[in-house]
């Protein structure tokens, strides 16, 4: 039994001790947080740039005489 429990231990400290994934979680947060700015901001940039849109339109279609 103690030769199992020093396995295990010994295992566990090597895995704990094992950095090749975090490199790749780190990767996966920080898609997870761009894509979660993007889908808070959509709404008031949409806004933005339909503001935008509306008054460029409305320029050029008084210069154009529209």
């Amino acid at each position: 039994m103690k030769k199992l429990f020093k396995k295990l231990k010994t295992n566990f400290s090597e895995k704990m001790k094992d950095e090749s994934g975090q490199g790749m979680l780190e990767y996966i947060l920080l898609v997870v947080v761009i894509v979660g700015l993007v889908l808070a901001l959509k709404g008031p940039l949409t806004d933005q740039v339909n503001g935008i849109k509306d008054k460029l339109s409305g320029s050029i279609g008084s210069i154009l005489g529209n």
